[in-house]
């Protein structure tokens, strides 16, 4: 089997990129995955706009649905270390894939306006 995904044009099937057969992903170094998985995250939204019909959206529209931030990105963000983040991971909407942990910066926006809204209530009581 190929290790070229097929796409079918008026009929006929032609090779469209060089990504690894699914069945072969199991046989990828930690670092190949890695990889293929931050290339994913970047190429999806301008794959869906294309598939859409649709001119993808600017950079900072889509980073609601496809930024993804490493915990070095979250902890500048929240002024802290990746330590802290790291432990709390799960609070901030982490994703993790074998090992890749990637945090989508829509998952730290919620969790920055949820904080503040805690914190005004405490003020404000």
């Amino acid at each position: 089997m190929s290790n070229k995904p097929q796409s079918s044009v008026s009929g006929r099937r032609q090779p469209l990129l060089a990504l690894p057969d699914p069945a072969s992903v199991e046989q990828l170094s930690r670092e190949q995955l890695r990889f293929l998985v931050e290339r994913l995250f970047a190429i999806y939204p301008l794959a869906l706009a294309r598939l859409l019909d649709q001119p993808p959206a600017p950079r900072a529209a889509r980073a609601g649905v496809s930024e993804m931030l490493t915990a070095a990105e979250v902890a500048q963000r929240l002024s802290t270390n990746k330590s802290w983040v790291y432990s709390h991971q799960r609070a901030l909407g982490a994703i993790k894939l074998d090992g890749i942990v990637r945090f989508p910066q829509q998952a730290i926006e919620t969790y920055i306006a949820r904080r503040q809204r805690e914190a005004e209530g405490v003020a404000s009581r």
